[in-house]
């Protein structure tokens, strides 16, 4: 069962945020859908939940912004790789503006044209405000990492989408197919746009204090975190995802690597039977036990951080969990 959630855009002490959303929903082209309007709102609930120190509360607030802008950025994008799946123009053209290229020099599909420049203009917003942390130089270079890791993220997702959305007989002659990746494969490559790394980086660069040797250990403890919320949010989408035709979920990825389902099930069944074979599955319970053995390694790399209590991390993840859980409907509706 589902909690309501109330806190609305209106409540957020963001003023460019609310600006940026009213932008995306104002540009979006016909045929891609708008996320739930309290997707927002819920992140920044989120957002506070997952903040690795206390901050002053306008600082807090500012990165808790910069992270919500981010986060519309990723939303943006991950649509277009969700959605547009007849081919991949428009989402590389996205990608390669998250590399400083200027949509002005593009030719863009005309119904995409303002969207891509709204991508643009987040993304420069965003850098002007993460530019002026104290410790952005610390951290640029992990930033600069994760960007290559969210674009590659995207491609992949698109491609795995387009490989179930076209069907054989729509092709001149047949495709050969990639092997279909392991789950663990598939959560290293896909993981990047649950948004906690990025966020992470955000409110490093906010503190003070030597990294010094623990920079392997900190990124470890947060990429363990990235991958245990992409599959919490998995469990807590993956039948909305199914209805939509959107494949994109790590739970297909399990399914087929246990042969729960097959290529020619996943194409050949209608929407409740397919949902029924996953619920009749061990599906959560497994893709629980993924869950924890993150959390096991997180502790494990957690003990040679010092720069923040990875205990209190890890009890933020779980609350997140929680948070993804009982408000489903709000993250995929």
């Amino acid at each position: 069962m589902t909690r309501p959630f109330t806190l609305t855009l209106e409540d957020l002490p963001a003023p460019t945020l609310r600006r940026f959303v009213a932008d995306y929903e104002a540009v979006a082209p016909p045929g891609l859908p708008l996320r739930h309007r309290q997707l927002i709102p819920w992140c920044w609930r989120a957002s506070q939940t997952m903040m690795l120190t206390p901050l002053p509360e306008s600082r807090a607030c500012e990165l808790i912004e910069t992270n919500l802008l981010a986060i519309v950025l990723n939303v943006m994008i991950d649509d277009l790789a969700d959605t547009v799946s007849e081919d991949a123009t428009t989402l590389e053209q996205a990608l390669g503006l998250l590399d400083g290229v200027e949509p002005e020099g593009l030719d863009v599909k005309p119904e995409f044209a303002a969207y891509l420049a709204l991508v643009a203009e987040l993304r420069r917003e965003i850098l002007a405000r993460i530019r002026r942390a104290p410790a952005y130089s610390t951290w640029s270079h992990d930033l600069e990492l994760f960007v290559g890791r969210f674009q590659v993220a995207m491609r992949h997702g698109g491609a795995w989408n387009r490989r179930w959305q076209n069907r054989p007989q729509d092709q001149p002659q047949p495709q050969p197919q990639p092997p279909t990746p392991t789950f663990d494969d598939f959560l290293e490559l896909t993981s990047a746009p649950i948004h906690s790394f990025i966020y992470g980086l955000l409110h490093l660069m906010q503190l003070d204090g030597d990294v010094g040797a623990e920079r392997t250990a900190i990124v470890e403890t947060l990429r363990c975190g990235e991958q245990f919320l992409a599959m919490s949010n998995w469990l807590a989408t993956w039948r909305v995802e199914i209805a939509d035709r959107d494949f994109t979920s790590g739970v297909l990825v399990w399914a087929l690597e246990r042969g729960v389902l097959t290529p020619r099930t996943i194409r050949t069944l209608g929407t409740d039977e397919l949902i029924h074979t996953l619920d009749e599955s061990d599906l959560e319970p497994s893709i629980e036990r993924s869950m924890d053995r993150r959390l096991e390694r997180m502790a494990d790399a957690g003990r040679s951080v010092t720069l923040f209590d990875v205990a209190a991390y890890r009890l933020a993840l779980e609350h997140t969990h929680v948070l993804h859980r009982d408000h489903r409907e709000v993250l995929k509706s």
